[in-house]
């Protein structure tokens, strides 16, 4: 797992569009806690209703989920780079097995998974801590389950970001395509063509409307009502599943394709 890995590193650092990228996902996942202050100044809700213990897991959460965007534009890049700079063929003359190539893809979306879920959590405490009222500060721990929620939800985006890269090779075409299947394409389909309902655990439903809801009932109360408490087993079992599902396809792809 180390090795391939490192391999993988070692042909991602270099690449200046993975610095950008990766350093806007940071800033924009930090000053979000702290620009959402500014915007909440004189709202009809205070910063600590929704800045606060607990609930800035479902909020924060909630909006880190489309930062996670950048992430999966990020493993197109790196993935259609190994089609255009023709890395992965040569990976494969030199003696790697393609299911490691895939694996080593795998190893990096996790270790991404990882290292936001951390940038969440870490940037979620020291902000709720400043944001919460003094009574609030002991919830630290309520409604964390969304941080789990959040981890999936990188997942499954990073994964159907490899899909998309390994389906179109073309940096350009796979990322255009792959954001209007965010928008329109999975609206269009959940509310125009399929039945009611039944579009509900859409990849792109499940991943931003399902897996983190957003708090209705506490925005429309005004923070008189709660919020979530924790995501639905069935949204983060859906979630997982499409992660499996969108990394098992680009397998096949690599398994099949001429390289």
């Amino acid at each position: 797992m180390l090795r391939l890995l490192k391999i993988e590193l070692h042909k991602l650092l270099p690449y200046r569009t993975f610095k950008i990228l990766f350093i806007v996902y940071l800033l924009l996942m930090v000053l979000w806690l702290f620009a959402g202050k500014g915007l909440l100044s004189g709202g009809p809700m205070t910063p600590s209703q929704i800045l606060g213990f607990p609930n800035i897991w479902n909020y924060y959460a909630l909006y880190a989920c489309y930062f996670n965007i950048i992430l999966a534009i990020l493993i197109i890049f790196v993935t259609c780079n190994e089609y255009t700079y023709r890395t992965l063929r040569q990976n494969v003359i030199d003696g790697m097995q393609r299911n490691e190539t895939v694996l080593g893809k795998i190893y990096l979306i996790i270790l991404l998974s990882i290292i936001s879920t951390l940038v969440l959590s870490i940037s979620g405490v020291i902000g709720g801590l400043i944001f919460s009222n003094a009574d609030d500060k002991s919830k630290i721990f309520d409604h964390s389950g969304f941080i789990f929620a959040y981890l999936i939800q990188s997942l499954g985006m990073m994964s159907m970001g490899y899909f998309f890269g390994t389906l179109f090779k073309r940096t350009g075409l796979a990322v255009i395509i792959f954001l209007i299947f965010l928008f329109p394409i999975d609206v269009i389909l959940r509310e125009g063509i399929l039945p009611d309902g039944s579009g509900d655990y859409m990849p792109v439903a499940t991943y931003f409307l399902k897996m983190v809801p957003w708090p209705v009932s506490h925005m429309m109360s005004r923070g008189e009502e709660p919020t979530p408490g924790a995501p639905t087993l069935l949204a983060m079992s859906v979630g997982a599943a499409y992660a499996v599902i969108f990394t098992a396809l680009g397998w096949l792809i690599t398994k099949k394709r001429d390289l």
